[in-house]
């Protein structure tokens, strides 16, 4: 019935042809790679793909985390922080993408101690990331 109708639901793209880093500078990725996908079903949004690194200083020395815009913000306070998977072919640790409660931007850290992975020219990282929104 009319009960189990899904009435929000949305698919799109975000831009990643030019992203920053959390302190300043920022990267830029390959002609071929400029979007990530997701999808939002309600509240859940969930975003995939990956970002292929061209010049990983394009927009002044790296320097913080790695960061992708998100489509949705999600709520403030810390039960809303979330953690997707990452991959980072360049590195053989493990690396998750962070989302802080009330954040609009999901950043790349290590996994085990949230430590900043270093970026280079030619790198590819996987996103794979659930989230809450408002």
């Amino acid at each position: 019935g009319d009960s189990n109708l899904l009435n929000d639901y949305e698919k799109g793209t975000i831009d990643i042809s030019s992203l920053s880093y959390s302190t300043s500078g920022g990267a830029t990725t390959h002609s071929g790679n400029q979007a990530l996908n997701y999808t939002k079903v309600g509240r859940l949004v969930h975003i995939n793909g990956n970002i292929h690194i061209n010049d990983a200083n394009a927009n002044g020395n790296q320097s913080g985390y790695l960061q992708i815009p998100l489509p949705f913000a999600n709520p403030s306070g810390n039960e809303f922080r979330s953690v997707g998977q990452a991959g980072h072919y360049s590195h053989n640790e493990s690396s998750v993408w962070l989302i802080e409660g009330g954040s609009s931007v999901a950043t790349f850290r290590f996994g085990h101690n949230w430590d900043t992975p270093s970026i280079s020219d030619n790198d590819t990282v996987v996103v794979n990331i659930n989230y809450q929104t408002s």
